[in-house]
């Protein structure tokens, strides 16, 4: 619904508006309701991948000309070539293109078909190698460390990261000791060793469907849960950063 309401109605048909701002570039999707919001979905997963490279990469995301092209392919109709980018893992690449099509239901094509359909066996090797590396024992190792008590040290670690030289802690760093007594409150305790790959997702998933706010009785706001989500996704980086280091001295 939220999506729908974007939609803005002209002479031209239905017209979507997306992109940072002073950036934004305007699609024309047609004069069918239907169709339109079929072409907007399809805009918006492309615009939110394109979000999500510019994030790993610490840079502000913006319509670049591989990526704006496919945007204008699908707004006529067309089938959209999904650009790569010079800094992406061909496996990052095919990840990618398989899960704009599955989002969409939409037919797409690779940039580069030739250079796509050589590399297909050597990444589909290269993705098995990394499932099986990663593959997860039916029975999780308990570490006896518990979660809450993981979110207590790294709450320590904020206390000391944003102590100011009067001994009190930044406003940034407030915010942060305030972000972490939040997320004890909604995620249950666990053990550190049951928390893999889907366990990790699964805790994500409890801000991503915006809990009842324990405070107001009712949901969540969303600027709320993203801020959570990214304050979760720092300590989880940073335990995991911790692990690394630990098994390195070992």
């Amino acid at each position: 619904m939220r999506q729908r309401k974007k939609l803005s109605w002209t002479k031209r048909g239905f017209v979507r508006t997306l992109g940072p701002k002073g950036f934004e570039k305007k699609f024309y999707l047609g004069f069918d309701l239907q169709l339109a919001e079929k072409k907007e979905k399809a805009i918006i997963i492309l615009w939110q991948q394109i979000e999500d490279l510019a994030r790993e990469r610490n840079i502000q995301p913006r319509w670049d000309e591989g990526s704006l092209a496919a945007a204008r392919a699908i707004e006529r109709g067309e089938t959209p070539k999904i650009p790569k980018r010079d800094y992406e893992f061909p496996e990052r690449y095919f990840q990618r293109l398989n899960q704009f099509a599955e989002a969409t239901g939409l037919a797409v094509e690779p940039e580069n078909p030739e250079w796509y359909n050589a590399a297909v066996p050597e990444v589909r090797a290269e993705i098995d190698k990394l499932e099986m590396s990663i593959a997860v024992p039916s029975k999780p190792k308990l570490t006896g460390q518990m979660l809450h008590q993981a979110l207590k040290a790294y709450q320590d670690h904020i206390r000391k990261e944003y102590m100011e030289a009067d001994g009190y802690v930044t406003d940034n760093g407030k915010t942060k000791l305030d972000q972490c007594k939040q997320l004890q409150t909604y995620i249950t305790d666990c053990d550190l060793g049951s928390l893999d790959y889907q366990g990790c997702d699964e805790v994500f998933g409890i801000f991503r469907k915006r809990p009842v706010s324990k405070r107001y009785e009712k949901p969540m706001a969303r600027k709320s849960c993203t801020n959570l989500i990214g304050e979760l996704g720092r300590f989880f980086y940073m335990a995991a950063s911790v692990e690394r280091l630990a098994l390195a001295e070992t």
